[in-house]
């Protein structure tokens, strides 16, 4: 049983909580004042959990697969994913200040950074033992931390509310200006440093923060920086943690297999309605006959393209989670490709028997141990003059399991082939595309290799710029705040 608590919302002057989840029964707390609050235990962790809930936020959340979320921003412009549905702006890089789709991650994230910091703050003059509030403020400093990063990874550095005087007495005078890269870099790095030394490496609790959460959030925010020694000296602390990969690819997303051993964080989900994963109903067919007796609700959007998918070898396990076919309902054949459609289905997640028809039980994974391998690798790419013998154990090791025969076929690894460090980034990155498609990191990858741009208009981008380097501030906040700079672009 799932043991995240779901807590709907919390306010500043005071909180509502309600709770509810696997077959518990719902727990009202109606609204508490801060002074009668923050007193036991139970109240400490009833106050963290809700800041949890910022992730999720009903299922159509800042980090699950809904519009807005950080996986569509993180996917938008790369050659691994399309949509059929009319987000031709989007897109097409035509990013608008008013538009929700490059301003909801932005709403959410502040608020949520915001009340991480108002909930530590009051923790910490909780009179309940130091052990206990130490044990909770690591766990809210690692969600704000990963909050902040993202932040800034997608619209610069921007001005958080990280201290107790500005959490405790929002004013509406308070109107500041954007911080400097520096400052908001060496906070983020700072966060997640601080709290992975008080975070445990499991927690007893599935879906909460652990030490290898935050180190992961850090050694991507290090990749994202190019800070190669740093990110390299995470990853090796991160592979001492006792994550491993799983033998069969297709196991580590099903919910058979929920809690395995290669994923280092992941957002709880359950088959009911706003508490599950909405990834098969953006991702199929209204005519897609489930192999699991299924009745979706289906809006036939995400694609994975053509072109992406022809591009794994021949043989390779991992390609077989995109479907170039299908059954309908009717038991018809359905071919895609020769129908003259965009691109395959993505079914990297398996099918939940128990999905009510949108909700499906998979957790929805936000970190796993192949991710920190292929950074361990690139990290050391970037590090050393020219590739090395340690560079290509690792990408074997994450490859082994997706070709039969693997040690003794040819598409075994090995260091003759790889001349030039240059040659061995490029193939880093395209192992990465193959590893992790769809999986919300695809446009960080680019970034860090100057790609990006590139690929968006290989792809068909048609309004390119410089400017998608980052997306804009949402122009309620430029309103709200005019001290608050826009990003480079935006205002021509």
């Amino acid at each position: 049983m799932k043991k995240i608590v779901n807590i709907l919302s919390l306010f500043i002057v005071g909180l509502l909580f309600f709770s509810c989840e696997g077959d518990l029964e719902p727990v009202i707390y109606d609204r508490v004042a801060p002074s009668n609050f923050y007193k036991t235990a139970d109240d400490l962790n009833a106050a963290t959990t809700s800041i949890y809930w910022d992730l999720k936020e009903n299922g159509w959340g800042p980090y699950m697969v809904s519009d807005g979320s950080r996986f569509i921003m993180n996917e938008v412009g790369t050659e691994e994913w399309t949509t059929k549905w009319s987000w031709d702006a989007f897109v097409n890089l035509n990013w608008i200040i008013g538009e929700k789709m490059a301003y909801g991650f932005y709403g959410s994230m502040m608020t949520a950074v915001t009340k991480a910091t108002y909930v530590i703050e009051k923790i910490k003059e909780s009179p309940v033992e130091e052990s206990i509030k130490s044990r909770y403020i690591a766990e809210l400093r690692c969600l704000r931390g990963y909050f902040a990063a993202d932040l800034y990874m997608l619209y610069g550095p921007l001005p958080i509310v990280v201290t107790k005087n500005e959490a405790f007495y929002p004013s509406s005078t308070y109107k500041p200006s954007r911080p400097t890269k520096e400052w908001m870099s060496s906070y983020v790095e700072k966060e997640l440093t601080d709290c992975s030394k008080d975070l445990p490496i499991q927690q007893s609790e599935w879906g909460r923060c652990t030490r290898g959460a935050a180190l992961a959030k850090l050694l991507k925010f290090y990749m994202y920086e190019n800070k190669w020694q740093k990110a390299d000296s995470v990853a090796t602390a991160i592979m001492g943690l006792g994550y491993k990969l799983q033998s069969n690819y297709a196991d580590i997303f099903t919910v058979a297999n929920e809690k395995n051993s290669e994923i280092i964080f992941a957002l709880p989900c359950e088959p009911k309605d706003q508490f599950g994963l909405l990834w098969f109903s953006n991702a199929l067919p209204p005519d897609f006959k489930s192999n699991v007796g299924v009745n979706y609700t289906a809006w036939n959007g995400w694609r994975v393209p053509w072109a992406f998918y022809d591009s794994f070898e021949l043989g390779d396990k991992r390609k077989n989670l995109i479907y170039e076919s299908y059954t309908s309902k009717t038991g018809q054949i359905v071919n895609l490709r020769t129908a003259g459609d965009v691109g395959g289905l993505a079914m990297k997640y398996g099918e939940d028997p128990n999905n009510p028809g949108q909700w499906a039980g998979n957790d929805y994974i936000q970190f796993r141990y192949a991710d920190i391998l292929l950074c361990k690798a690139e990290a050391l790419n970037e590090i050393n003059p020219t590739p090395t013998q340690e560079i290509i154990d690792l990408l074997n090791d994450v490859r082994r399991r997706d070709f039969t025969n693997y040690d003794n076929s040819a598409h075994f690894l090995k260091l003759t082939q790889f001349p030039t460090k240059e040659v061995m980034r490029d193939r880093i990155l395209l192992e990465r595309s193959w590893e992790l498609w769809f999986e919300g990191v695809r446009r960080e990858d680019l970034l860090r290799h100057g790609k990006y741009l590139d690929v968006a208009k290989k792809v068909g981008a048609t309004f390119v710029s410089d400017k998608n380097l980052l997306f804009p501030i949402p122009s309620y906040a430029l309103n709200e705040n005019p001290n608050l700079v826009q990003n480079p672009g935006y205002n021509d």
